[in-house]
């Protein structure tokens, strides 16, 4: 049979579905794979219209008299899958449009970030430079360095989650095809119930697809700022270890340093000794106390 015959009952069950009792979503679903040209703004905006209707439907589903509404035919375990799929649907469609807004934030501040790295042509401080300040910098270079590689690992985990998301997607669509194809043939208030219920499904794994993608993009952003520091703190590195030396304010700092590393030392060994006397202290008394008997 030619596809566009094949697809006719599966419209029909669409156009049956818009035009009937209220489904849970008038547009028809996208598949998760592709992402939204849109502007930023647009999709905001789409995904607040979305989320709206996300939790109206909850909100009728989940709501005393709901499983006295349902079809002959529909149990209350259908009813409870359904919840969950429109709590995770909102729950997806509010995390895209908060990642949508840090995401806002994000490149603002890596717009900042380059603007800093790209206009700094040296130290107002003319050379020679603090030894310790060379220390400085490196401690923060380090620091950059793991946070650069903790956003690395949340982007290939992210990655490896949507990459499973996107494996279930065509299983889902399937299901909502059958479900359409058998609406078409069977127009029953009950297999309507279902094929609403598979599209819910579907749009869900569109979501957490999309919000999924958000995710990895705020973190390429977040990345790309890390990454401009780090840039910025090696330059600086740089000319400040071929202008160094150790002053006499630097070999000061040091021996604040030290002795206030030994008072600790000095103060950690004291609570140890005192912990050590009174574990001693109680077990004597329980050695006394057994030898009584």
């Amino acid at each position: 049979m030619p596809r566009l015959l094949r697809s006719i009952p599966i419209l029909l069950a669409a156009l049956w579905l818009a035009a009937g009792v209220q489904t849970v979503f008038a547009e028809v679903s996208k598949p998760p794979v592709e992402a939204q040209p849109d502007s930023s703004d647009a999709i905001a905006e789409s995904l607040k219209r979305d989320l709206t209707e996300a939790r109206k439907a909850l909100a009728r589903f989940s709501d005393a008299g709901a499983a006295s509404r349902l079809p002959e035919g529909i149990d209350t375990a259908s009813l409870v899958d359904r919840v969950q799929d429109l709590d995770q649907l909102a729950r997806a469609l509010s995390r895209h449009i908060s990642l949508l807004n840090s995401k806002h934030d994000a490149e603002r501040d890596l717009a900042a970030a380059k603007a800093t790295e790209e206009a700094w042509t040296g130290f107002k401080e003319e050379p020679p430079y603090s030894m310790l300040w060379a220390d400085d910098l490196a401690k923060r270079l380090a620091l950059l360095s793991e946070k650069k590689a903790s956003f690395q690992s949340s982007i290939a985990l992210f990655t490896r989650t949507l990459d499973s998301v996107e494996q279930e997607a065509p299983g889902i669509i399937a299901a909502e095809d059958a479900a359409m194809e058998k609406l078409a043939a069977t127009p029953t208030e009950s297999v309507k119930w279902l094929a609403e219920a598979a599209t819910t499904k579907h749009r869900l794994v569109v979501a957490r697809a999309d919000a999924l993608r958000a995710n990895i993009d705020l973190l390429h952003v977040q990345l790309a700022i890390v990454q401009s520091d780090q840039n910025l703190l090696e330059n600086e590195l740089r000319v400040v270890r071929r202008n160094v030396h150790f002053s006499d304010e630097d070999l000061e700092k040091l021996q604040k340093s030290a002795g206030e590393r030994q008072a600790a030392i000095r103060k950690e060994i004291q609570e140890a000794s005192i912990k050590l006397r009174d574990a001693q202290a109680a077990r004597s008394r329980a050695q006394a106390e057994l030898d009584k008997h």
